[in-house]
């Protein structure tokens, strides 16, 4: 009798280790895929990224002795993240760009009104 009760309770403690097993084995899949989307949306960001600083460095080397005045520029879709360059004439036929910035559209505020605000 005691011999039997030694073993279920063995068995038992086998399947609840094996059962935490499985579930931390489930959870280390979802956090490795979640990271894997993140890490392929962070490089495509990072593609698109460089992709319009070669097109900036390319059009600024097209303009660079045919300016004519101060020069304001976007490449890539203003509705999407896009640079912004702005360059400004100056002396002896020289140029100083004075903006060379990655751009994020603006989001618009929402108001919410259904926050407590305390009173």
């Amino acid at each position: 009798m005691n011999k039997l009760i030694s073993t279920s309770t063995t068995l038992i403690l086998l399947l609840v280790t094996l059962l935490c097993v499985i579930v931390l084995l489930v959870l280390n899949l979802s956090i490795a895929t979640a990271n894997m989307r993140m890490a392929d949306r962070y490089a495509e960001t990072v593609k698109h990224q460089y992709e319009l600083e070669m097109q900036g460095q390319a059009w600024v080397s097209e303009v660079d002795g045919n300016l004519l005045g101060d020069v304001t520029k976007i490449i890539g879709d203003e509705n999407k993240r896009h640079l912004l360059i702005i360059i400004e004439k100056a002396a002896n036929n020289d140029y100083d760009i004075t903006k060379w910035k990655m751009e994020s559209p603006k989001l618009k505020e929402e108001t919410l009104d259904n926050i407590w605000e305390g009173e």
